[in-house]
């Protein structure tokens, strides 16, 4: 006999398990927002017709409505959910945000199971920091950056000047040494700019997008100088590794 839906809550578990702290770089990267979303079906019997809910108040994922098909009888499923987070939502950040995300699990339009969970939402040219994934800091070389080009008009002075002939289109018709100059002539402009250094508590969340306004403050981490110096040489088809 089939369990009334008012008794489902006894028997259909939610749970819940999700990242931490998010920014535009875990959107970027495609980072799953939730390490672990899963529904157990304690029952005797296969359950189906289920939908689930996932939302923000703020607009930080997209609301998002899933149906899940057949779970077996004493049964868990993992559910899958792509990239839900919105990218609006991080260029108009402007500091750190605690966001709270709501997770509702249906059964014919009739709430079963609900769990909500708090995240720490990053502004735009925000890190998490050592704690979070160095891979990620990845998603700040940025090639377009209007100094990239500025920087690039500038080294193709500079190898002029050491007669190195390059078209700075990255590793097409040049040689090892020919690299290897771009690359110092790329040192040697944006230290021209006499960029003083500021610190930086990697400890905690902190901001890394300096690179849009390097050359106009020269100021900038030891960290921001090397994505820039990483974005410069992106820009002139080079493919430089980040070590952190």
């Amino acid at each position: 006999m089939a369990v009334k839906i008012k008794k489902l809550d006894e028997y259909v578990a939610l749970t819940v398990e999700a990242v931490k702290v998010i920014s535009y770089a875990d959107y970027y990267t495609q980072k799953p927002l939730f390490t672990s979303l899963r529904v157990k079906n304690s029952l005797a019997e296969v359950l189906g017709g289920l939908t689930l809910s996932i939302y923000n108040e703020n607009g930080l994922v997209v609301n998002t409505q899933k149906e899940i098909g057949e779970i077996p009888f004493e049964s868990a499923v993992e559910i899958e959910i792509g990239n839900i987070l919105s990218p609006l939502y991080f260029v108009g950040l402007e500091s750190v945000k605690e966001e709270i995300v709501f997770v509702e699990l249906r059964k014919d339009k009739q709430l079963i199971s609900s769990q909500q969970f708090s995240v720490m939402a990053l502004p735009f040219d925000y890190w998490e920091g050592a704690l979070g994934n160095a891979e990620q800091l990845a998603a700040f070389v940025r090639p377009k950056l209007a100094d990239c080009a500025r920087l690039k008009t500038e080294v193709a002075a500079q190898l002029k000047r050491w007669e190195v002939a390059s078209d700075l289109n990255g590793y097409e018709n040049a040689d090892k040494n020919t690299v290897l100059r771009m690359a110092a002539a790329v040192f040697s402009c944006i230290r021209r700019y006499s960029i003083q250094k500021t610190e930086l508590d990697f400890a905690q969340a902190c901001e890394v997008g300096a690179g849009v306004k390097i050359l106009a403050e020269r100021k900038a981490s030891a960290v921001e100088t090397a994505l820039f110096f990483a974005s410069c040489l992106e820009s002139m088809g080079l493919h430089p590794v980040l070590l952190y």
